[in-house]
């Protein structure tokens, strides 16, 4: 039960903090433009890289737009 705890931990407190949390929605601009150029050649949506909001989940989106 130790090791779970502490490689728990461990990762809690890993090199990379900011993976497990929200971060900003307009940061990642590299994959908003990917997004975008998918969604035009997917589905006819023509949307800028700017329109596109990454979110955590539902419930952080109902947050983020309400």
């Amino acid at each position: 039960m130790k090791s779970r705890k502490r490689c728990l931990l461990d990762s809690l407190e890993g090199p990379y903090p900011r993976l497990l949390m929200y971060g900003d929605s307009q940061e990642d601009i590299d994959l908003r433009t990917e997004l975008a150029l998918y969604l035009f050649q997917a589905r006819g949506v023509s949307c800028s890289p700017g329109q596109i909001e990454i979110c955590g989940g539902t419930q952080q989106a109902i947050c983020y737009f309400a």
